[in-house]
């Protein structure tokens, strides 16, 4: 009874460690994005400044 609620603990403590990697690795790609958006936007915004 007991090897079988640590058994429980332990598979449920793993797989909150994979959501919260996965919510990690989410971050970190939305991060990505958002500077890549800014980052071409700051590129239109610099091409439209230097044409007016």
């Amino acid at each position: 009874m007991k090897n079988k609620c640590i058994i429980k603990r332990m598979k449920e403590n793993k797989e909150s460690l994979y959501k919260k990697i996965l919510l990690k690795g989410k971050d970190i790609l939305i991060m990505i994005v958002i500077k890549r958006d800014l980052l071409s936007w700051g590129k239109n915004q610099g091409i439209k400044i230097m044409i007016s």
